[in-house]
Order: C-alpha cells, then structure tokens, then sequence
C-alpha cells in the first residue's frame, strides 16, 4: 500500500513543473511550522472542579494592576503626615521676626500722635516701612488704643506660631505666598 502512494506522489509531483514543486514544498514547510507554534496557543485541556484546587497553576496571559484610589489617596496623606518638615526656622530668626512686628506696631502708635486723618496716615505709611494696603492703613490710623494693643497680641502671637511650626518641601511654595501676604 505504502508503494502504492508513494509511486502515485512521484507520478504527481514529476508532472508539475519545478516552480509549482518548490511552491508546494514551501507550502507544506509552512503549515508544518504553523502548527508547531500554534500548540503554544492551544486552550490545555483542563477539568476544573469547583471548590477543589487546580490540577496545575493557572497563569494570565497578561498582568492586571488593580488600584485603589481611596486607598491610595489615604496612604500618601498618611505618608506626607509622617513626613518630617524640611525647613525649620532658628530660635533667632523667629526672635528677630517678633521684634520687627513690634518695632512695627510701635512705628504706627508714634505716628498716630500726628495731627488730622491725612496726617496720621501718611506718618504711618512712613514709619512703618512696610508694604501695607491702604485699607490698612487707614485701619491703623483710625483704631482706638485698645483695639490697636488686640491688634498687637493677634500680629506677635500670629508670627510666632506662624514661623513655629516647619514647613514641608511640597508646602513651602505656599507658605512664601502665605508669608508675602
């Protein structure tokens, strides 16, 4: 039987041309070599029981990241509490804080001694050297002593607590910003 196709396969293949030969060998080197690689693709055959564990791992073709966003968001600020700050201020650079905030509260009462609204105004603006608004200066100019001395212990008590606490490398922008104002 066995010489029966094979003289039949001779008998085909001595009657096609060479090009036609090659092309069919060609062709039937590349299925072959098809389904060589295509076993790796194959789903195995695997009888899976519920309940019961797997005759061999599974494996993903792939990696999946699940994230958890509320999770996440509660792990990074819980991170950034523990974070030390970075910028501390000296014992000496809060001091010398506190008494220009003095020295600027006792350049308004000496000003205030001058005569007229305008007058006061522009000897607080003066004295002061400082950038202030306008509406805090006519404030200053026109506060009672009481309220002015209030003032006082609200600004000192302000920078101390201000320049106190560190300052954290991600906040710091926003703590110039805030000491600018």
């Amino acid at each position: 039987m066995t010489r029966r196709w094979s003289g039949r396969l001779a008998a085909w293949v001595g009657a096609r041309p060479m090009w036609a030969r090659r092309g069919a060998i060609g062709l039937l080197t590349l299925v072959f070599l098809v389904a060589i690689l295509a076993t790796d693709y194959l789903q195995p055959g695997l009888a899976l029981q519920v309940g019961q564990p797997s005759p061999r791992d599974l494996e993903s073709p792939r990696t999946i990241e699940f994230v958890d966003q509320a999770r996440t968001e509660a792990m990074r600020a819980e991170a950034m509490r523990a974070t030390p700050p970075v910028l501390r201020h000296s014992p000496a650079q809060v001091a010398a804080a506190v008494a220009a905030a003095a020295v600027a509260f006792d350049a308004i009462e000496a000003a205030r001694a001058a005569s007229g609204p305008s007058g006061r105004t522009e000897a607080i603006r003066q004295a002061i050297g400082l950038p202030l608004s306008p509406a805090a200066v006519t404030a200053a100019a026109g506060a009672t002593g009481t309220a002015l001395a209030a003032a006082r212990r609200a600004a000192l008590t302000a920078v101390e607590r201000a320049l106190a606490e560190g300052v954290r490398e991600d906040a710091l922008l926003a703590a110039r910003e805030r000491a600018r104002a």
